[in-house]
């Protein structure tokens, strides 16, 4: 097999009833220099089974995490992107479904040589994927570059950047990895991290990423409040704070955000940790204070003000 030029990184844990979609989803690319790691974190449930057959294509290799490494998606991801040959490196949960054209049409863009990365549009589903979602093909001519002047927009989720919903050039991303300690919001952090150091890519306004929604995610589980994913986002948060306050790139508006979203986890004490991390005077560590104080009285006169209206 010569050397491909994707590698596709997928973490998996029994995930063995959803698992097949997102391999066959991967034989049907248009682009076929590719090759596709399965990094399996001891499932118990019968994913080998499923898995097996697909490794009669040598471009699928599997393999289960070995010892020493870090439970969890993401040890799984950094330890795939060891494994990989590709110029390119594209990870894809075990539960999602990619468009035919999705590696054709990055691999087009690349052939610009300043960009790092190639971020194209991600939709949901649930239950049973429906494959006439594949008919649906115009592409937005509004094409754009993404440079670090986005990274207030990439944060507040306005142009997010989801972890399959981008394909980077990988000699682009270095020494950096995801997080082993955050069990979720990892692709905020590590994303918003890469594009603050500097790393410049393209914005293809079409929909290759098909991601499937369930009780089992971990959006799901963080919507539920589940303790877990809460304290993740709180630490991402955290980092991305220290991360931008270290490039002195933590804005006014950067901070107003952080200090908005801090209201919905005062249990975590996200804002007392926040005002600790960065170097600010304590004259604006008072001004913050009672901008925090007051805001949901704000918030709620807001929603009644909007009520009244409706």
């Amino acid at each position: 097999m010569t050397k491909p030029k994707i590698s596709i990184v997928i973490p998996t844990y029994n995930r063995a009833d959803l698992i097949a979609e997102s391999l066959e989803s991967i034989l049907g690319q248009t682009f076929d220099s590719w090759e596709c790691i399965i990094i399996d974190d001891n499932s118990n449930d019968n994913t080998i089974e499923i898995v097996t057959p697909f490794l009669k294509d040598k471009r699928f290799k599997f393999t289960t995490k070995p010892l020493g490494y870090a439970k969890g998606a993401n040890a799984s991801r950094n330890y795939g992107l060891e494994l990989s040959q590709g110029k390119y490196i594209y990870w894809l949960d075990s539960d999602d479904i990619i468009h035919p054209l999705t590696f054709e049409l990055c691999i087009n863009e690349f052939s610009w040589n300043i960009i790092d990365f190639c971020r194209f549009q991600r939709t949901v589903f649930f239950d049973n994927f429906d494959v006439k979602c594949f008919d649906n093909y115009n592409i937005d001519e509004n094409v754009f570059f993404i440079d670090k002047s986005h990274i207030e927009k990439i944060i507040n989720n306005e142009l997010p950047i989801n972890t399959c919903s981008v394909i980077w050039k990988k000699k682009s991303l270095g020494f950096e990895k995801f997080s082993n300690e955050l069990l979720y919001a990892e692709e905020w952090e590590y994303y918003s991290r890469l594009v603050s150091n500097g790393l410049k890519g393209i914005n293809i306004n079409k929909v290759l990423i098909y991601a499937r929604k369930h009780s089992c995610s971990q959006t799901h589980e963080f919507n539920c409040n589940n303790y877990i994913r809460v304290e993740a986002k709180k630490e991402a948060a955290l980092l991305i704070v220290k991360n931008l306050a270290a490039k002195k790139m933590l804005t006014y508006s950067l901070k107003r955000y952080f200090i908005c979203l801090s209201i919905g986890f005062k249990e975590y004490n996200l804002f007392e940790q926040i005002i600790s991390t960065i170097q600010i005077s304590s004259v604006e560590k008072i001004k913050w204070q009672i901008f925090y104080t007051i805001l949901p009285l704000r918030l709620s006169l807001y929603k009644i003000k909007k009520a009244i209206k409706m």
